[in-house]
This record gives structure tokens, sequence and C-alpha cells, in this order.
């Protein structure tokens, strides 16, 4: 049962999203699938030419809460919208009559049952909206949370109009950096990710909305004493107005405890904060973003909200930073700080 489960999931994942993935994530994590029933059923829906959206958006919910899939009517709702060649969701009520082709039936089985794998939809879906801007996504580059949106508007809201130049740490899909560049006309921005996948999926990114000429997005990994990897000649000394990162901050002893599409399929590079607390990383950026900064220039960053306490600690014995402050998410969660250069 195990080894048929295994070899299915393989087929399905392999066919849809051989563009998108790496085979040696697939064969890392399979054995953490047997824990998971998600092939006790055998779900599927038999293409017949009466066979409507509301048919088929009924019978995977209902599949999809029957398996605990998380997120079970925004799953469906998503899948089935990219599947009739739509983006947003909100068309499925005027299509609820619409009778699906057999390929576009079969095509819903093969997604759905990715679903049932945990596999996110971002990925199945192969893209994400975030904020004005529709981003491609694919495996395992980490995938950008809604709240990080509010990271961009304050991140902004310290930019002046004239032009200035931004270092992001981390871009992942390049959402942050995008995001900023399509509020700021005058804006440049330098992004640098420790991931190769990362780094080529926000250069596609930027590509593919027309931005790719104020981005320079560079593969180098930061480290304790500056970052190694940098291009021969690059400079970052006093060059940015701004630094903005949505660092990996959660504590190493709760990375395993995620939900399992995060710990199965997403970058834990981009998760994992290290020390017993999360914050490595952003001490790291903390101590070395002054360098990177002009005078009075900002570093802004999400965090979780435990680590308030620690974060202002290390920007106090810093003594490089004025105007400490912190930000809300939108569910009014201490989530984001900022600091400014003396």
């Amino acid at each position: 049962m195990v080894f048929l489960a295994t070899s299915l999931l393989a087929r399905l994942y392999s066919r849809t999203l051989s563009s998108l993935t790496h085979s040696t994530l697939l064969s890392k994590n399979i054995t953490n699938f047997r824990k998971f029933h998600y092939f006790t059923r055998n779900y599927c829906l038999v293409p017949n030419a009466q066979l409507t959206v509301d048919n088929a958006h009924k019978y995977w919910l209902e599949a999809f809460i029957r398996e605990n899939v998380p997120e079970p009517l925004s799953s469906i709702e998503h899948i089935l919208v990219y599947v009739l060649g739509y983006r947003n969701v909100s068309i499925l009520g005027c299509k609820k009559d619409t009778i699906l082709s057999p390929e576009k039936i079969l095509l819903l089985n093969k997604l759905a049952k990715q679903r049932f794998a945990r596999v996110p939809v971002q990925y199945i879906i192969q893209e994400w909206d975030f904020l004005e801007l529709t981003l491609k996504m694919s495996p395992p580059v980490f995938i950008p949370r809604p709240e990080t949106e509010s990271l961009v508007i304050i991140a902004s809201s310290l930019l002046n109009s004239q032009a200035c130049k931004s270092l992001e740490i981390g871009p992942g899909t390049g959402a942050i950096s995008l995001a900023l560049l399509n509020q700021h006309e005058q804006l440049c921005c330098t992004a640098i990710d420790a991931s190769l996948a990362a780094t080529n999926l926000s250069r596609h990114n930027a590509e593919l909305l027309q931005l790719k000429d104020r981005i320079e997005i560079i593969n180098a990994v930061l480290e304790d004493d500056g970052f190694t990897g940098l291009p021969s000649g690059f400079e970052l000394k006093n060059q940015f107005d701004l630094v903005v990162s949505n660092p990996p901050y959660i504590p190493t002893q709760e990375v395993p405890n995620l939900d399992p599409g995060i710990v199965l399929f997403e970058d834990k590079l981009a998760l994992d904060g290290g020390n017993i607390d999360g914050t490595r990383t952003i001490e790291m950026i903390l101590k070395q973003s002054p360098s990177w900064l002009k005078p009075g220039g900002f570093t802004v960053l999400e965090i979780d909200p435990r680590q308030v306490s620690k974060i202002e600690a290390i920007v106090n014995e810093l003594d490089t930073f004025c105007h400490f402050q912190v930000w809300q998410d939108t569910f009014h969660v201490d989530r984001f700080i900022s600091v400014q250069l003396k």
C-alpha cells in the first residue's frame, strides 16, 4: 500500500510540476507522507457530459474536508479557477453551471490529488498574488505570506520620492523588492539570497513584471563577517537608503512542528532562524546593516512577536541606530521593527 501511494505521488508530482521542482526534494521527503492517509480513498471525478463546475466544487470540497486538507474551501476554489483558465475566484459564481470538458476534469483530478499530499496551492497553480503583483511560484522557494504585504507598506513609507536604493536580504520570489519597485519609480533595488533557486525565480518574476532594469539579484550567503559569494568588486558600503528583510526567524526546534505543507515543500533555510529564539539572521542583519546604509537610512525587518525584547536589546547594545519602532500586522500582532541609522 505504501509503495503504491508513493509511486502515485511521485508520478503526479513529476508530471505536473516537472518544470518547477527538484526530484531530490520529493525523494527526501517521501517517507514523511506515510503518516498521512491521503490515498485511503480513490477520489476521482469521471468525465461525463453533465459534470458542472458546481458539481466538481462540491465533490472535491467534501473530499478535502474528509481528508483534513488545510483550508479546504480556498484550496479547491483556487485550483478550480486555475483549471478554468481564470485568476480570480469570484468568477466561480458565474461559472457554476459551466460543463467541464474531459481534459479539464482530468487536470482537476490530478491537481486536487496533489493537494491531498499537502502540496501548497501556490505551487500547484504556480502563481500567487502579492499586493498589486502576480508572482510565479515554484518549490522550494518560500511562499510570501499576506502579513508580509504590511512589511512592504512600512518600508515604502520610509522611502522618499527621490532617487533611492534598497537592499533586500533573502528575497525568495522577489515579492518585497518587486512590490517596492512597483510603488517607487525612482527606486533601484539589490536583492541577495543564499538560494540559487530563489535568485533564479526572483529574476524570472522581475522579467515578467518588466522590472528587471531596476533590480540586481545576487546569489550570495550572509555570514557573521559579511557576504560570501559576492561578485568581484561589488560594493555594499554606504550604498543604501533602506535595508529590508523577511528573514528566517522561527526557532530551530519549532520548525518540525509547522504545517506539513511547509515542512515538506518549502525551503527550511528560509524558515529556520537558528538559536534557541530564532534571532541569528536578524542579529547578523542588524549588526551589518549600518555599514550598508547611508546616514539616516532605515532597516526594516519582519520578526516573531516573541523576539521584540531581544531585538531591542541588540539594537541598544549596538548604539548605531535611533528611533527603534515596533509595528503591528493586520491582526494587531507585533510583527515588524524599524530602526534608523544615526
